[in-house]
């Protein structure tokens, strides 16, 4: 004799079969953040073309520019895309790939983070369940006069949000980064 939980075991297996033999999302539409690296597009002139903000500062023996990309709301994520160009000033070996990590001897991003200033919260780079970022990870050290494409995935912030602060560890804030669908 078949009892009620049996029965509701039955018809769960039966309804998870059918949305995987479909190849229906569980867990809302399929516009969600594609695993591809992110694609830059670098100019004759050696630099990032179609960047909707940039910073450049000097730090030690670099001159180092960061161009966003874009900043784009996905389903359930903010998939922040950047690239990162460093330039001579002295120095001729590579930037170190800890440059935006949160560890030392980091090899991501995970330190870039950023902050809604109408609603006062800060939004760092999502982890997963292992702990790690969802994010550029196993970063080489950054190549003098090459950008490099990276990105970081956050959570989703309210619809009402337009813009917001991208905050890169060393190079400080860069506001009014705008927030696309």
């Amino acid at each position: 004799m078949k009892t009620w939980r049996s029965a509701l075991g039955t018809v769960l297996t039966a309804v998870l079969c059918a949305a995987v033999l479909t190849g229906c999302g569980l867990f809302g539409d399929d516009n969600v953040a594609s695993e591809k690296p992110p694609q830059i597009t670098v100019g004759a002139n050696g630099k990032v073309e179609n960047s909707i903000r940039s910073v450049t500062s000097e730090q030690g023996g670099y001159r180092i520019t960061v161009d966003v990309i874009e900043l784009k709301r996905y389903d359930k994520v903010l998939r922040l895309v950047f690239a990162v160009t460093p330039q001579s000033k002295g120095s001729t070996d590579p930037l170190a790939s800890d440059f935006l990590s949160v560890d030392a001897l980091g090899d991501d991003v995970a330190g870039v983070y950023l902050i809604d200033s109408a609603n006062l919260r800060m939004y760092p780079v999502l982890k997963t369940n292992g702990g790690g970022c969802v994010c550029s990870d196993g970063v080489s050290d950054f190549t003098l006069d090459q950008p490099t494409a990276l990105f970081a995935d956050y959570p989703l912030p309210p619809e009402s949000v337009e813009s917001m602060t991208v905050v890169l560890s060393d190079l400080g804030p860069l506001p009014g980064v705008k927030v696309s669908s």
